[in-house]
């Protein structure tokens, strides 16, 4: 337990990006040129957020990056494919 309250500064800044970008999502449904911009601005925040911590962490790594992006890519395309 101990541990996961070390850790939660870390995921906080990751929660709020999450949270505004589905405050986002739900206010602005029809505009989709918006929610695409919305999708890739949280995807690079998610990369962006997960190299920093690899990097605050002494344990970043190209494949730890290229493992971030994959997953960014795989997610905003899910996404953009659901949008139409």
């Amino acid at each position: 337990m101990l541990n996961l309250l070390r850790k939660t500064p870390y995921y906080l800044p990751l929660i709020g990006v999450f949270a505004l970008g589905l405050l986002a999502f739900i206010s602005f449904p029809t505009d989709k040129f918006f929610l695409s911009a919305i999708i890739i601005s949280m995807s690079s925040a998610y990369v962006a957020w997960g190299a920093l911590y690899h990097i605050i962490h002494k344990d970043f790594s190209v494949v730890i990056l290229v493992e971030y992006v994959s997953i960014a890519i795989l997610a905003s395309v899910a996404t953009l494919a659901v949008l139409g």
